[in-house]
């Protein structure tokens, strides 16, 4: 009996300093780490025993030169090139791999710790390195691969004629296809066994261009306006008029932008314009092409009665004559560009011209499914020298909503 009640005693004692002992590893933490344990290795670079500053700056130079020495190819139809890792946006967590080889060994509790050093005698622990995308300079590569692969629709031949408008002829175009692409490079295996050899399809979708005739026969004028030719000047009636002739006729089909300023292509005398009255440095100049921008406003206000998309637009320096203050709109080569979008589910077709040689008119032709609808442009003077210009749209006479499309500023 006095030795049951000993081994019970006994007994009890052990299992409290286990428990105790227990509690204490599991709950007790290492001190601040300053070196790699032994046998650590970053994918496969040995950092045992290096400080955190030293490991830092090894995991970079490592890391930067896997980067541009790592390449994949990507391919579709005849186009085929290579780019390096970095250039693509791939890039390595560096401090995140420090922190992880840092603690090796260190963040657990004393009892798992242990376990940890004392198996590093034996065997190497290995940290997983894998590269991840930076985002900026990935959506940057992205339309690097667009330009590169991307083909512009061949334009249909348009005709006039009537209040009726033929459309026939044309090429679809290809565009990249960014959600596909990223989910090529998403899957690819960046392991390190399979670096050396790395591939990747482009993948590219078509840009269509044909109509059917069904949508060319509802198609009307959905927005139109014209201004008048104040000053009669035969150079800048034809500058206007040259202008004019390289945008008409254009389709932009749903979701598609339109740039004056790429479309008109280059403005200068070997292209047909001469010099006439235009704005430089808030003064009225001769310029090449000059007046083209009466075009450009003309196109701004039917663009914005169709109801399309306004991308860029930006106001004279100075108000012109042709037009109410707040309804301009400028385009200055490679710098300033007059662009929308066809928000609408079917193509619009753009007819502008000079009539008659004293009036300016532009058309945006397209399939009115909405007839009870009405856009009123309105503009408030709040200076001399400034607006606020107003759009409002009404539904069967009501209006449904009222923004502000801008506030300028004249000199």
């Amino acid at each position: 009996m006095k030795k049951k009640k000993i081994v019970i005693i006994l007994s009890t004692v052990i299992l409290i300093t286990l428990v105790f002992t227990v509690t204490f590893c599991l709950n007790f933490k290492s001190t601040k780490v300053t070196t790699v344990s032994n046998k650590v290795y970053v994918g496969d670079l040995n950092v045992s025993k290096q400080s955190k500053e030293d490991l830092k700056n090894n995991l970079n130079t490592y890391f930067s030169k896997k980067l541009k020495e790592t390449s994949i190819k990507f391919e579709v139809g005849d186009y085929k090139e290579n780019f390096s890792l970095d250039k693509i946006g791939f890039k390595y967590n560096v401090d995140e791999l420090v922190d992880k080889a840092l603690n090796v060994g260190h963040d657990g509790n004393i009892l798992t710790n242990g376990i940890e050093q004392i198996s590093s005698l034996f065997s190497s622990k290995v940290l997983e390195a894998k590269p991840i995308l930076d985002k900026d300079v990935f959506d940057a590569f992205k339309a690097t691969i667009s330009k590169k692969v991307s083909k512009p629709i061949t334009n249909p031949n348009v005709t006039f004629l009537n209040n009726k408008l033929s459309i026939s002829g044309g090429k679809s175009g290809v565009t990249l296809d960014e959600s596909g692409f990223t989910e090529n490079i998403n899957k690819l295996n960046l392991d390190k066994n399979n670096l050396g050899n790395l591939s990747c399809t482009i993948p590219t979708k078509e840009v269509p261009v044909n109509i059917s005739p069904d949508i060319v026969n509802k198609m009307t004028i959905i927005g139109s306006y014209s201004t008048t030719i104040n000053h009669i000047d035969a150079g800048r009636t034809n500058n206007i008029r040259l202008f004019l002739s390289k945008l008409s006729g254009h389709v932009l089909m749903p979701n598609e932008t339109f740039s004056c300023d790429k479309t008109a292509g280059s403005r200068e005398i070997a292209d047909g314009y001469t010099s006439a009255a235009g704005f430089s440095n808030n003064q009225v100049v001769d310029t090449v092409a000059g007046g083209i921008c009466q075009g450009v406003s003309t196109l701004y206000n039917a663009v914005l009665y169709a109801d399309l998309k306004i991308v860029e637009r930006a106001p004279h320096c100075m108000a012109v004559t042709y037009i109410e203050e707040g309804r301009d709109a400028t385009i200055a080569s490679g710098n300033i560009d007059f662009k929308f979008r066809n928000n609408k589910n079917t193509p619009v077709v753009i007819q502008c011209y000079v009539n008659q040689g004293t009036t300016v008119v532009a058309n945006i032709w397209g399939v009115n499914d909405t007839p009870n609808k009405k856009i009123e442009i309105s503009v408030e003077k709040l200076g001399p020298n400034k607006t606020k210009t107003y759009k409002k749209t009404l539904i069967s006479g009501k209006v449904t909503k009222t923004e502000v499309l801008s506030v300028d500023t004249y000199k």
